[in-house]
Parts: C-alpha cells; structure tokens; sequence
C-alpha cells in the first residue's frame, strides 16, 4: 500500500513537479493513510477503473 507521500515522490520522479511546483520535502500526512485505505476519498458514485499510478504517469 503506497502513502499519499509515496504518491507524491513518484509523481515528481515522472514529471519532474506537481502542478509546476518542485516540493524539497515531501513529509508523511499519518492521519491520511487509514482514510485512504479504506475508501474514505473515493465518492459512492465515482467512475473507478483499473489504472494504476505507474500507467497513469506512463511508467
């Protein structure tokens, strides 16, 4: 299971920045981890698919 920060770091080692930003630090955020986990972000209605992170940065 990746960490949003996890997610952060590949994103900037595919694209060099997030959003045009090139963060220096990029720090755990715990209290994120179990909501993401278990769905917590995701809306009942969401159109979900089976892209992962990597197709999507075109790894």
């Amino acid at each position: 299971m990746d960490s949003a920060a996890n997610f952060a770091r590949r994103i900037l080692a595919a694209k060099g920045s997030i959003d045009g930003v090139q963060p220096k630090t990029i720090r755990e955020a715990s209290y994120l981890g179990r909501g993401i986990a278990n769905g917590g972000l995701i809306p009942a209605d969401a159109h979900v698919t089976s892209t992962t992170v990597d197709e999507w940065l075109g790894a």
